[in-house]
């Protein structure tokens, strides 16, 4: 049985209804409360039982019985769907009742009911455990269908049963018609005079009237009726809200009656609503019943939206998803749409949802579904989404550097950036490079970034490879190096006056030819260069590279790094030719980036375009190969081994690269440098009988793209932070999807603005955001190297024009020189008017310009015919901060009536101002009709919610579209988000500083005005004085109405963490997380003092001062707040 609305049956009267809730043998229940639909002797009621449990109910023996005197009658009873039970979450018994699932019997998860003669018994879930209803919690019971007894007197009700609390209570059976009541208002024994009109003066009347049988009937989504009884006549009035400051309207209806029904209309579904009732009779006695509680509907379900992948790797996915209003989070996931692996979920209501899933396979597909249930239990339930994880490929390699040192051989290497790198692990062997990490004898295995390596022989080569490895235990192909200490002759051996006539300086031949890419055909054992062959060390086999520009200058391509190549151990004799049979060939090898799943393709001039600090996997197909013995690949003054990595990684590579078996292909990845330039990499095959091949690439490591603030790009400032979102325009524009390629997108550009993406190639689209600048896009632009990397420029909002400030300030000064000028008292009462006048236009002007005084004067002059005009009044539309949700007072409402075509901007029919809690409503006739709204700094549509219908409590969102009324005197009673201005202008600290003292001298000069009128009058008591005193009065109230700054019940302190002492003018910023905008802006006052007024949404703040670290705090969650709420929270600085 759906449940009745908790307010329809509340407390019986006071003068009818007794009850006597006590122990008898057992725990007493208390807060034990009766309510009957009627008292009238044989009449069918319904009944509603509310008590607090102090034991609760913890095991299936626990059952709950009701038992009824035996005058009343429950054979009408239908069980279950004429009962109702439900538990509260408090013991407060105000709702919501959480209902509880109910059977003819009792199983898993289900209570039983039944009745026998007047019992009725409810039976705990056969799965029943501790706290299945927890103790003192309160519990309802809903019974419709309970006859009277036949004759006047009282009823009985016992409550008992195996959960081991008593109760007892008794209600009066009377008889003619009289009915249950919810509460005595006034005296229960003296009315103010029956149900007639009263005539005459009323004089000697001092009783009010007495509210009886309240209901809250006919609840939809959207709309309640509430109706009560008086014993009198009089009139009747009902104040509803979200609160119990009743905030929302009220309905008044002045004519006199006994009987009172309102239709409270504009609600939103599953919310709990708060009515105070109130009616006065003929002689002004007043009677007011409050609160009446009751909850709207809500049969909608969340309706889910945005359900995507944010984050992706070999073993993890982040999934998240929003609904429009508050609900849980589930997420059911399997390896196909039956979703057998589980669930897993989150009991929070919110309207963003995050579920990370951990422990998965790397390279498996996997498929998901999402749902999200509200507080009424309406489930929405989305579409499949699949995904696969990314291969768990193992991580780059290091960059490897061996130097020969006297007696030692120091071992150095950069770590790459892989984020689950565990370790490094060093070999070497004398004769040759070491293929993996157990080929040779094992020098460190740890975390490091250099070793020494010592008690080396001289003169012997030693062969090193440093195998990164990560957490999985995957290694990477491996970096190599080789070096050598050699010995040096005593110095006493060789005599200084010989070395002239035994080694003339000038046939010392040169031992270290300039570094030179050496051809294939010429390669040879003597080719090889011996570097420092006499200094009695052989470095690392990495030539000095040459210093490179950092991005392409005047069109012309940076210059091309060439670095000496690294040794194989012994230089083959022959150097066998590409594409022979059975060996390597330029088919063979291949660059993939993006997790392996991109494959990069040659420019026009057969380079490769390459990002900095990405990483590039070289990739060798050994399929229709014999006899190969290794495969290496020096890039940059480095060399690095090509190995098979693990079967699934394997299988990914080969296929992105090949379509080929994992067993023939070997790879290795390698982080690309920072420097933007050119750089020659060279692949080496090695065969059995020491014959090599060398294939030799062209690799270009290009600019990322950048977001800058100029007009002119050649003179541009780079932004960083600045948000990038790519969009792919294959097939429509959409989100692109990153995280399938290890990437992220949005991002947030670099320090120097830069960005870029490896994409396939197609055509896209890239969108800059950042707070104080216009939002700006690439435009569509192709990409045919794999790299998306355009460069857009961003153009500042225009500051605020310079006459609004100019405007503030020449009345102060105008008015501070007048009254300087005055010479005595005589003079200053003479004169006196004319400068009072001038304070107060010079006033009126500063508030006309910077503090929205004109629409508060419309305001004040309409708001009463707007509030009070109509006796019934239907809702309100709110006009409100779409990242806050905070209402917006003293906004402009215009309503325009459009032709039937819709077409043009309409006739301007009615016009409201905004009040305190932005709220307005338009009484309109059918037609079409169009709204407009002028607020500064606001503007109007909002484009941050341009695409909602509802905003979280706020329904019917509205954007400007053409609105159709049907119906006769219709309200249009929309919510209008309005977006702040961007203008960084207005959130600059000094600026803020500004408006904060600008405000402080507008109340201090109206302050003056005021006191320096009331002077005048008092030397010179004239009407034209007394007329001033006044309009410096009404000066001063409105001053403090709009330009003085409302004091915070709480302030949050910005203070020194080692001294305690508070920061002066410590910058602190509120922003929105979803976008990142940039809300407000607060500077501390001489205090360290800060303040916001925050809706219910979620926000994240950084605090700033020049010498402190900077510290953020997020999140800042506001959301489940009712009403607006200070953010004021202490925070320490750390000196740097």
């Amino acid at each position: 049985m759906k449940r009745a609305p908790f307010t329809k049956f509340l407390a019986a009267a006071c003068a009818t209804l007794t009850l006597c809730a006590g122990v008898v043998h057992a725990a007493g229940i208390s807060n034990f409360t009766v309510a009957v639909s009627s008292m009238a002797a044989g009449a069918t009621m319904d009944q509603t039982v509310t008590f607090v449990t102090p034991s609760g109910v913890d095991s299936a023996g626990d059952t709950i019985v009701l038992t009824w005197g035996a005058a009343a009658d429950l054979s009408g009873l239908s069980i279950p769907s004429d009962v109702f039970l439900g538990v509260d979450d408090d013991a407060l018994c105000n709702g919501p009742f959480g209902g509880q699932t109910l059977a003819a019997s009792a199983s898993t998860g289900v209570w039983g009911v039944s009745r026998t003669g007047n019992a009725i018994t409810f039976s705990p879930p056969t799965d029943a455990v501790l706290g299945t209803i927890p103790a003192g919690m309160c519990v309802q019971m809903l019974l419709n269908g309970i006859v009277n007894p036949s004759s006047s007197g009282s009823l009985s009700l016992q409550i008992g049963g195996g959960f081991g609390d008593v109760g007892y209570g008794s209600s009066a059976v009377s008889d003619g018609t009289s009915v249950g009541v919810t509460a005595c208002v006034g005296s229960c024994d003296s009315g103010g005079g029956g149900d007639s009109p009263i005539s005459g003066s009323g004089e000697g009347d001092t009783a009010a009237p007495t509210i009886y049988n309240v209901h809250v009937t006919g609840l939809t989504e959207t709309s309640a009726r509430i109706s009560w009884n008086t014993d009198e006549s009089a009139n009747g009035r009902v104040d509803w809200g979200r609160y119990t400051s009743y905030e929302i309207g009220a309905l008044t209806d002045t004519g006199f009656a006994s009987s009172h029904t309102f239709e409270v209309t504009g609600l939103i579904p599953g919310v709990t609503y708060y009515a105070r009732l109130q009616s006065v009779d003929i002689a002004g006695n007043t009677a007011v019943y409050e609160p009446v509680a009751f909850t709207t509907s809500d049969t909608t379900a969340p309706v889910i939206a945005d359900l995507q992948v944010v984050q992706l790797s070999s073993t993890s996915v982040t999934i998240q998803w929003t609904t429009a209003e508050p609900s849980t989070t589930v997420l059911d996931y399997g390896l196909t749409e039956s979703y057998e692996l589980g669930t897993v979920s989150d009991s929070t209501f919110t309207t963003d949802h995050t579920i990370i899933l951990s422990g998965l396979e790397p390279g498996t597909t996997y498929h998901v579904r999402a749902r999200s249930a509200d507080a009424a239990g309406n489930e929405g339930v989305s579409d499949d989404l699949s995904f696969t994880t990314l291969i768990d490929l193992p991580p780059s390699n290091v960059t490897l550097t061996a130097t020969a040192q006297t007696e030692d051989i120091l071992l150095e290497w950069e770590l790459p950036s892989d984020e689950d790198l565990a370790g490094v692990v060093v070999v070497y062997r004398t004769d040759r490079y070491p293929t993996n990490p157990e080929d040779g004898t094992v020098l460190l295995n740890a975390l490091a970034t250099s070793y020494v390596h010592g008690g080396v022989s001289m003169d012997t080569t030693y062969y090193y490879g440093v195998f990164a490895y990560d957490a999985a235990g995957q290694f990477a192909s491996g970096a190599l190096d080789r070096a050598s200490v050699t010995s040096i002759l005593p110095i006493e051996e060789i005599p200084v006056e010989e070395i002239p006539e035994e080694i003339p300086v000038e046939e010392v031949p040169a031992e270290k030819p300039p570094a030179e890419v050496v051809a294939p055909e010429e390669a040879s054992s003597e080719d090889a260069p011996s570097v420092g062959a006499d200094s009695g060390t052989t470095s690392g086999d990495s030539g000095d590279v040459d210093s490179t520009t950092s991005g392409e200058t005047d069109g012309a391509r940076p210059p091309l790094v060439v670095s000496e190549p690294p040794f194989f151990e012994e230089r083959p004799e022959s150097i066998l030719e590409p594409s022979e049979p059975g060996q390597v060939s330029e088919k063979d090898i291949r660059f993939l980036v993006g997790a392996a799943n991109i494959l990069l393709s040659p420019r026009a001039d057969d380079s490769y375009a390459v990002l900095p600090d990405f990483p590039l996997l070289i990739v060798t197909n050994l399929a229709q190969t014999e006899g190969v013995v290794s495969v290496r690949f020096s890039f940059n003054g480095s060399l690095y081994n090509l190995a098979k990595a693990p079967s699934k990684a394997a299988d990914r590579v080969g296929f992105a690269a090949f379509k080929a078996k994992s067993s023939d292909v070997v790879s290795a990845q390698v982080e690309m440098p920072t420097q933007a330039s050119r750089y020659l990499g060279s692949i080496q095959v090695e065969y059995e009988g020491g014959y090599t091949q060398s294939f030799e690439y062209e690799f270009e490591v290009v600019p990322l793209g950048f977001v800058f603030s100029s007009l002119k790009q050649d003179r541009a400032e780079r932004l960083a932070d600045a948000r990038v979102e790519l969009f792919t325009m294959q097939s429509g524009r959409a989100h692109w999807d990153a995280p399938a390629y290890a990437q992220v997108n949005p991002l947030t550009t670099n320090q120097q603005g830069g960005f870029g993406w490896y994409v396939p190639n197609g055509t896209y689209e890239v969108v800059a955001t950042k707070t104080g600048f216009e939002s700006a896009s690439s435009g569509a632009f192709e990409v045919t190297d794999n790299l998306a990397r355009p460069t857009i420029g961003m153009q500042p909002i225009p500051p605020p024009l310079p006459d609004a400030v100019a405007a503030l300030v020449e009345p102060y000064t105008a008015v501070s020189e007048a009254l300087l000028a005055i010479p005595a008292v005589q003079i200053t009462v003479e004169s006196s008017p004319a400068v009072l006048t001038v304070v107060a236009v010079s006033g009126v002007a500063s508030l006309a310009a910077g503090f929205n005084l004109i629409p508060f004067l419309q305001y004040l002059f309409t708001s009463p015919a707007l509030f009070f005009w109509r006796r019934r009044r239907k809702g309100f539309g709110v006009v409100y901060h779409a990242y806050t949700k905070m209402p917006v007072d003293l906004a402009i409402v215009r309503l325009f009536r459009l032709n039937d075509d819709k077409t043009g901007t309409g006739k301007l029919v009615q016009t409201r101002v905004t009040d305190t809690a932005g709220r307005y409503v338009f009484l309109v006739q059918p037609g079409w009709y169009r709204l407009s709204v002028v607020r500064q700094p606001f503007t109007f549509p909002s484009a941050f919610l341009a695409h909602e219908r509802t905003d979280g409590a706020y329904l019917d969102v509205y954007h400007g579209e053409p609105l159709r009324v049907d119906g006769r005197d219709a309200v249009i009673t929309a919510n209008i988000p309005l977006d702040p201005s961007d203008d960084a202008k207005r959130n600059e600290p000094n600026r803020v500083v500004w408006a904060r003292r600008l405000r402080r001298g507008q109340e201090l000069f109206a302050l003056a005005g005021l006191l320096v009128s009331i002077a005048v009058w008092a030397i010179a008591p004239t009407m034209l004085a007394l007329s001033m005193v006044g309009i410096q009065l009404v000066m001063y109230a409105l001053v403090r109405r709009l330009a003085a700054a409302r004091k915070p019940k709480s302030w949050g302190i910005v203070y020194n963490e080692k001294t305690g002492r508070p920061l002066t003018n410590a910058i602190v910023r509120l922003f929105e997380p979803k976008y990142n905008k940039l809300i407000e802006t607060a500077v501390t006052d001489w205090q360290g003092r800060y303040h916001f007024l925050l809706g219910p949404s979620t926000y994240y703040s950084v605090f700033e001062r020049t010498g402190y670290d900077r510290k953020e705090i997020r999140p800042i969650d506001f959301s489940a707040k009712r009403e607006p709420a200070e953010f004021a929270q202490n925070v320490g600085l750390h000196p740097r």
